[in-house]
Formats: structure tokens, sequence, C-alpha cells
């Protein structure tokens, strides 16, 4: 069974929580990032929680790349008295190549309101 598009969000915020949470940690963020005052600035704690996401997020697109799995979200728009669901790439996922078609209909069908 293939991850949906929401239940890759839904994983990701989790995600994100217990890093947050000082659940995930990544021992080796020293070497990840080139300016040491930046690095001392900010701290190994909060390095690591921001580069366990980034790893974990990187591994989700993959995973989208993989199984076709959409990075778009779809919102209720109205303009004046039509309606219209308009798709969104997820700030947090990747669009895949099979978004584009979706992403170019919905921008002809503004056109036409």
């Amino acid at each position: 069974m293939t991850y949906t598009t929401q239940q890759l969000i839904d994983i990701l915020d989790q995600e994100l929580k217990a890093a947050w949470r000082g659940e995930r940690v990544l021992l080796s963020t020293d070497d990840r990032l080139a300016n040491p005052v930046v690095s001392k600035a900010i701290g190994a704690d909060k390095l690591s929680k921001v580069f366990a996401y980034q790893d974990f997020r990187a591994q989700i697109h993959q995973y989208q790349r993989d199984h076709s799995v959409s990075g778009l979200v779809w919102h209720p728009c109205t303009f004046k008295d039509h309606s219209i669901q308009l798709p969104e790439n997820h700030p947090e996922l990747t669009a895949i190549q099979a978004d584009k078609v979706p992403l170019a209909a919905a921008k002809a069908s503004i056109h036409q309101i």
C-alpha cells in the first residue's frame, strides 16, 4: 500500500513535533554547517533537530518520486459567485512531474472565471 498525500503530511507533522521535542537526534551536525560562528550561535541541539527533520523530509520526497505521490493539496476558493477547487504544492512536500497537469489546468480554469 502506498501512502497518500495526506498521510505523508501527517507523518511529516508527527516527525517535526518529535524532532522539536528532542526525540530525534542527529549526531553528525558539525560537518553540515560550513560556518562555525553560525553553528556555535545556533547550538548543536537546535542544529541536530533541524538536520534530523531535513533528512527525514528528504526521504519523504524520495518516497513521493518513487511512488508517484502528489505533493498537491486542494483548497476551495470563491471568486465573486464562482467556487473552484485550486491545487497548491504543500510546503513540506515536493511536486512530482505529474503535478504539472492539474496546476496548468487550474490556471486555465481561473482565466475562464
